[in-house]
């Protein structure tokens, strides 16, 4: 994945967070977006051993001031276009002075051109804590390559595990995707995956290809399958993530459901909202690992 993203050029990592009808997470109203760099930092693959014993090791962190810029200026334009009111840089920039000094310097620039969305900025372990407590405060969060990816999983589990979260990766003029979750092998030919986070990446791709309706009409099959509790995979269906347990259905099963409702839904009705998840929610029990 990284080096294909760097061969394409895949610079922005787009991973939105929404809490699905509410289920599986004590945080119903998260709606957040996290925006990485996807090119270069600490996953740039340059990495050797320091001595001949293999004893010690180094990574070096790549940041380059072209690449802050060119994601910066994109999570604010993402932030215009989806009427968001809040950008969030998250860097460690009181540690590592030169890299993530750099990411900060370039984000407080950009954000002085978009005076109409509010900036600020949180050190990422500071970052985490507050996501676990109130994330319904934040919009859009732009950092760099590691950062985004340990945010983009815990914002995941804040809306209902990877089982819901799907992603995209956009260049200057490619976009593919593919949902925040990577593989299960030991899941294969078990019929028991998820398949929400899969099926909203084709929402997304409806939305990049300018398809509003149809786009709509793909999240709110999502969502009233989800708020129905009918047919919905066992991850979906364990005591905690709803206060009515049913007995689960198959990846086939729910993604024929959904598929069932796109031409039928009702966009103009308010979305449902399912029963209240109870106390225990939160835990991410998604089977993708």
């Amino acid at each position: 994945n990284v080096a294909i993203r760097q061969e394409l050029d895949l610079f922005a990592s787009v991973r939105p967070a929404r809490a699905i009808a509410g289920e599986g997470t004590r945080f119903p109203e998260t709606d957040l977006i996290v925006v990485r760099e996807a090119t270069e930092g600490l996953y740039s693959g340059v990495e050797h051993w320091v001595d001949r014993d293999h004893t010690a090791a180094e990574t070096i962190n790549i940041i380059t001031r072209k690449a802050s810029d060119r994601i910066i200026k994109f999570a604010f334009e993402l932030a215009l276009r989806e009427r968001r009111r809040r950008v969030t840089a998250v860097h460690k920039a009181n540690i590592m002075k030169t890299t993530g000094g750099l990411f900060q310097t370039a984000f407080r620039a950009l954000a002085a051109r978009y005076p109409q969305i509010s900036s600020d900025e949180r050190l990422i372990d500071n970052m985490c804590m507050q996501l676990a407590k109130k994330p319904e405060e934040y919009d859009i969060l732009v950092t760099t390559n590691l950062f985004g990816d340990i945010l983009s999983d815990l914002c995941a589990g804040l809306a209902g595990g990877l089982g819901v979260a799907p992603g995209a990766l956009y260049g200057e003029s490619i976009a593919v995707f593919e949902p925040v979750h990577g593989s299960a092998p030991k899941y294969a030919g078990q019929d028991r995956a998820d398949p929400v986070a899969e099926i909203l990446c084709v929402e997304l791709l409806l939305r990049h290809l300018g398809k509003t309706e149809a786009a709509d009409r793909v999240f709110r099959a999502v969502w009233e399958t989800i708020a129905e509790k009918k047919v919905v995979t066992y991850d979906l269906a364990l005591p905690g993530y709803t206060q009515r347990p049913v007995p689960p259905s198959s990846c086939t099963a729910m993604a024929r459901e959904i598929a069932r409702k796109v031409p039928l839904v009702d966009l103009d009705r308010p979305l449902p909202r399912p029963d209240a998840p109870s106390a225990s929610a939160g835990v991410d029990r998604n089977l993708m690992e």
